[in-house]
């Protein structure tokens, strides 16, 4: 699986749950929970999150995690996670949603 990288999209303007995808749980924003399980599966090349914030890009950074800034105007995480594959280095892409931490 060496030749698989896992993109996360992630932005702030969820429709039922706002900034969702930073609340805290456990002292961690919900994108770190899913960014560090995402690390621990063998095999896999990078973990990169994809957003169009800069709130998200700005904590993923904290965290030392491979963030990228796509547009704002996608009208969904797969097309988010199109552009973002164009720069990310793998044959394969596996789409991993940012608000499953579990």
């Amino acid at each position: 699986m060496e030749n698989f990288s896992i993109i996360i999209p992630a932005r702030l303007a969820s429709t039922r749950f706002p900034k969702k995808i930073i609340c805290d749980i456990f002292g961690l924003p919900m994108i770190e929970h899913v960014r560090r399980r995402a690390l621990l599966i063998r095999g896999i090349k990078d973990v990169i999150v994809a957003t169009c914030d800069e709130e998200i890009f700005k904590i993923v950074q904290k965290y030392e995690g491979h963030v990228v800034m796509t547009s704002p105007d996608h009208i969904n995480g797969t097309h988010r996670i199109a552009e973002a594959a164009k720069q990310v280095d793998s044959e394969n892409i596996i789409l991993l949603q940012g608000d499953e931490p579990c």
